[in-house]
């Protein structure tokens, strides 16, 4: 019998018009196998040889018999990607780095999945650490840092990697501020992964969207999972969405009446550190969310008409108002919640508003005799100096308007009796 060569001859120089199917399957499953010595072995070098050789082979099947109908082994870019890894492996980090940006450069980044996108951006950035190039190797961390964040659920290894990379490239620089900002990250998704092996009832309710487990939860409307989360993980009680949304507010602003009733152990008060009065990146607190349409994504607006969300948007503002929330306080529009609440019409909120706890079911006409929680908000106006009457006259809120005339009416008489009053005495 012939016994089979230790390695294939040299491919430099052959004519693919003279190879047949068979013979160059032969040479792959050598070249493959030569690999996987060098791979047990640890002999980079050799393994990138022979890693070279098993792509010249793949590079001619694919010109001459159309790749994979030939042999299920032909992929180029995975083909690559292996011998990146192999340059990485033996201290090559330039040829690393260039085959890299080459596959970034000829795949356009539409074109490829996400963990594609994450393992290439990644595996740049470890080889310019190992390069001691910080800054480079920084900038694809972070951008593999984005995609890993947007694309991976939140107890996927991946993230926990790219936080470990980044935290190690960030303190190699001495940047410690950045470095111990991506330790505190890495800390909070090792928490969630021991939690969500714990409790994988809870985590499944969560997809990868970029934002935080407990936020997504709240948004969501998953009460039972947001308060085991925040009883289980106190380091995730202070997370904000992109826009500086609490869990409070997010809840607030989607309409979960349940979530906002979780997040209160004894009522009145909430739980967890939370408090009714924190606002978000436009200075909009919870008050001001609740009285404002359910974002179109979310399941009050997708499922339900506009009474249902109202009627929880009333308990919502109620509970709110329990827990002593601000109502003084302004949007980056000068808005406060009234000015909100008006803007939609909401005379019964309105009237919680302003109300004591023991007169809040009275009717509208009564509204004058209930501004009494805070008399102060009908004469704050917004930036565009507007008060609660002009807002009601310009959105055509015809039964608050003679009301809230007949308040100023009763607070210019109160005014002018005190100064007649100043000067008898």
């Amino acid at each position: 019998m012939q016994q089979r060569p230790a390695s294939p001859p040299p491919m430099i120089r052959y004519d693919p018009g003279l190879w047949d199917p068979d013979l160059q399957r032969q040479f792959m499953s050598e070249a493959i196998e030569l690999v996987e010595i060098s791979v047990s072995k640890k002999e980079w070098p050799e393994a990138c040889k022979h890693q070279e050789k098993v792509l010249e082979v793949a590079g001619t099947i694919l010109r001459t018999h159309g790749g994979a109908n030939c042999d299920p082994r032909v992929n180029i870019p995975t083909l690559e990607q292996e011998l990146a890894g192999f340059f990485y492996a033996a201290g090559e980090h330039e040829r690393c780095i260039k085959l890299l940006k080459k596959l970034l450069d000829s795949n356009p980044l539409r074109k490829l999945d996400a963990g594609t996108q994450w393992k290439l951006l990644y595996d740049i950035s470890k080889a310019y650490n190992g390069k001691q190039k910080f800054h480079e190797a920084a900038a694809h961390g972070q951008e593999a840092w984005g995609k890993a964040e947007k694309y991976f659920l939140p107890q996927d290894e991946r993230i926990t990697a790219t936080a470990k990379l980044l935290v190690d490239i960030f303190h190699q620089n001495d940047d410690l501020a950045r470095g111990n900002a991506f330790k505190r990250r890495l800390e909070k998704h090792e928490s969630f992964q021991k939690f969500a092996s714990k409790y994988p009832e809870y985590s499944l309710v969560l997809t990868p969207s970029g934002i935080s487990p407990v936020i997504q939860a709240a948004k969501d409307g998953h009460a039972n999972t947001v308060r085991k989360f925040l009883e289980e993980l106190p380091v995730w009680r202070d997370e904000i969405d992109k826009s500086g949304a609490t869990v409070l507010i997010c809840a607030a602003s989607n309409k979960h009446l349940d979530v906002i009733r979780k997040l209160q152990i004894e009522p009145p008060q909430f739980a967890f550190g939370i408090s009714a009065s924190t606002t978000d990146l436009s200075c909009e607190t919870a008050l001001h969310r609740a009285m404002r349409r359910p974002p179109l994504e979310s399941n009050f607006s997708k499922c339900y008409p506009a009474s249902n969300w109202m009627s929880s948007a009333k308990e919502i503002v109620r509970i709110l108002l329990d827990a002593d929330a601000d109502t003084r306080i302004q949007n980056t529009d000068g808005e406060t919640c009234a000015h909100i609440c008006v803007q939609n019409g909401h005379t019964d909120i309105l009237r919680s508003m302003y109300s004591s706890i023991e007169c809040r079911n009275l009717t509208a006409d009564n509204i004058a005799v209930l501004l009494t929680r805070n008399p102060e908000l009908i004469s704050i106006a917004d930036s565009e100096r507007r008060t609660l009457l002009h807002t009601a006259i310009e959105t055509g809120q015809e039964d608050l308007i003679p009301i809230l005339l007949d308040e100023y009416g009763r607070r210019l008489r109160n005014y002018f009796l005190w100064i007649f009053h100043s000067n008898i005495a």
